[in-house]
């Protein structure tokens, strides 16, 4: 990867490239090697978590301790080429974009089922969420420093990059590329991890899950009025009802009303959960002319980076 990373910075002659290596808790040595390549190339940094945080957060802090005018997300097992990244850079200026994200055209070595799953999750978190999340994509991108810093700003806990990077709204372009196969070493991404990143993703982006348990409540609670006036509708034609028939539509009913306040319940929690969770309220994409009052600052950690700049 750094030999790869080394040959790109020596051939591109229309931007300086830096490179900061995030170290997410290994066991495997790797923090030494990280640590020697900083301190023999000046263009190097390297962040070594205290443990393993998880992906999204480390590269959170890979973004917050950037710095430059353009930022890029790249995983260390070259499945995604370093050398596309100039030809990516040039797509943001060509097409006037503030984020260009590798879409995949081929994903050799890896199995059916996982094929198979990240296409279906795609479409489920786009269609659940509302928002323009690109299909068969990754976290392979290139960002300008509106982007980065719009980013930089959420410091949710429960991060899903892939989600929070659309729900900015800055102008986006895809670049098409065929992926590789895994360098070496093996995915940390089994099922059990795969399942908790998509349960994240949809309890970050979307409320259908608590709409799904709303209409589930008043649909039972319907079903049991419908289900009692039939019953007594025929109890008036001197037709005897069971008991047992007004008690299992009384037991659905007290079902839906409890369901239906548990949906309640968590659309409430749901609100909470954006008023904690700290995402801006707007992004402003551009500012022309003099009029008007200032913008409001900068958050915290970003005003701190500002003046140790």
């Amino acid at each position: 990867m750094h030999r790869r990373l080394g040959e790109v910075r020596r051939s591109a002659e229309w931007f300086d490239l830096s490179v900061v290596y995030v170290d997410d808790g290994s066991r495997d040595g790797s923090r030494d090697i990280l640590r020697a390549l900083a301190c023999e190339h000046d263009w190097v940094t390297s962040v070594v978590l205290a443990r393993n945080f998880g992906h999204q957060l480390a590269v959170t802090a890979g973004l917050d301790i950037a710095e430059g005018t353009h930022f890029a997300i790249i995983d260390g097992d070259l499945q995604d080429p370093p050398e596309l990244l100039p030809d990516m850079l040039q797509l943001m200026l060509d097409e006037d974009a503030h984020v260009v994200y590798g879409r995949r055209r081929a994903r050799p070595g890896e199995t059916r089922f996982k094929r198979f799953t990240a296409v279906g999750f795609y479409r489920v978190i786009r269609r659940m969420s509302g928002l323009d999340i690109p299909l068969d994509t990754g976290d392979f991108r290139v960002m300008d420093r509106s982007a980065a810093d719009a980013l930089r700003g959420m410091r949710e806990h429960n991060r899903f990059l892939r989600g929070m990077v659309p729900w900015t709204g800055f102008r986006a372009a895809p670049f098409d590329y065929d992926r590789d196969v895994r360098f070496a070493g093996d995915t940390k991404y089994p099922l059990k991890r795969m399942l908790a990143f998509a349960a994240n993703a949809i309890f970050s982006f979307s409320v259908m899950p608590i709409r799904a348990i709303q209409a589930l409540g008043v649909a039972l609670f319907g079903l049991a009025s419908a289900g009692a006036l039939v019953s007594g509708g025929v109890a008036a034609t001197n037709v005897s009802v069971a008991g047992l028939v007004w008690i299992a539509w009384l037991n659905t009913a007290l079902a839906g009303l409890v369901i239906a306040s548990v949906g309640i319940v968590g659309g409430y929690v749901h609100r909470i959960q954006d008023e904690v969770r700290g995402r801006p309220l707007y992004l402003v994409e551009e500012t022309v002319g003099s009029t008007g009052r200032a913008a409001p600052p900068s958050p915290p950690h970003l005003q701190e980076k500002e003046l140790q700049t």
